[in-house]
């Protein structure tokens, strides 16, 4: 059996899509699905259920998925013993992101590889999603953490990490404080708090509303969402947040976060752009993404204050 092929089936079932898992591993889609046809072929059973809209793990998929999820973590861990050793010197990657990274588990994932990439050098810069993109396409980056809407940009490569959903974040005595969720228009005589314009959660937030047929009353504008968190307790007025944003600094009881109906979620994926050859450890890194299995599912730490994003 190949094991590579076993790499492979991991990050189609992750994906859910040919095209973008071929992407991913720097593969054809045609090579791909041979690939994938051959290891069912092997196994004696079908791994997907191929329609023309979607693919799905069969069964016998998913029991197979937590083996080859370890085989090919075993692989990529005496892959990366062996091209340690045969390093003379240290190398350095670049991997932009959104500033909120502890929310979604981003420390998490570049503390993991550092752990057994230890003669590796991260940098981290820390910019909006505008900038970021940017960043990418000069090459002042290999790789980037960004927040996406509905809309993706078609030049990159998009690995899916994590999600979030739009709240209101308000006082525990507001008006609206035991509601279990909220639909957006009835914020409309409401002051609103929101990340500095400029910012993709600021105009999302400002389309939505106007979507909802009101254009909001914004009051206060920060890049520090503790400083907002800390004005809606002292009942300046309601702000909209992300919700894993949120609940990452509203740690007292003055503080509720109800969900925003109907759900208006982002995306935060790993991106590259497309046709550029990445570097082996950039590569390593994606990898190392891929096989944790923990895609944005890793637990959200308390806050540190004093924390460096060089590893």
């Amino acid at each position: 059996m190949n094991i590579d092929y076993l790499k492979e089936f991991v990050v189609l079932a992750d994906n859910g899509s040919f095209s973008g898992a071929a992407e991913v591993l720097f593969l054809s889609q045609s090579s791909l699905s041979k690939h994938i046809k051959a290891l069912e072929q092997e196994l004696d059973v079908l791994l997907f259920r191929r329609t023309t809209r979607c693919l799905e793990l069969t069964e016998e998929g998913e029991v197979f998925l937590s083996y080859a999820r370890r085989i090919s973590r075993l692989q990529y861990e005496y892959q990366t013993a062996l091209y340690h050793s045969r390093q003379k010197k240290s190398s350095t990657l670049t991997i932009g992101s959104i500033p909120v990274m502890a929310q979604y588990g981003i420390t998490v994932t570049i503390l993991l590889f550092h752990q057994s990439n230890s003669s590796f050098h991260v940098n981290v810069p820390e910019e909006e999603s505008t900038v970021l993109k940017q960043m990418l396409r000069n090459g002042q980056c290999e790789l980037a953490f960004i927040r996406e809407g509905q809309e993706t940009e078609p030049d990159f490569v998009h690995i899916p990490f994590a999600a979030d959903r739009l709240a209101a974040v308000c006082s525990s005595d507001s008006r609206f404080g035991e509601e279990k969720q909220l639909l957006l228009s009835v914020l409309k005589k409401e002051k609103l708090l929101l990340l500095n314009e400029g910012t993709l959660l600021y105009s999302l937030c400002i389309s939505a509303c106007e979507e909802a047929g009101f254009t909001p009353n914004v009051s206060y504008t920060s890049h520090r969402i503790e400083n907002i968190i800390d004005l809606v307790s002292k009942n300046m007025g309601t702000a909209l947040l992300m919700q894993k944003q949120a609940s990452y600094y509203a740690r007292n009881s003055d503080i509720r976060i109800i969900p925003i109906h109907p759900e208006i979620e982002t995306h935060i994926d790993l991106c590259y752009l497309k046709g550029h050859t990445l570097s082996p450890i950039a590569r390593h890194f994606v990898s190392c993404v891929y096989l944790s299995g923990e895609q944005g599912n890793h637990d959200i730490p308390t806050p540190a204050r004093n924390y460096t994003t060089k590893v």
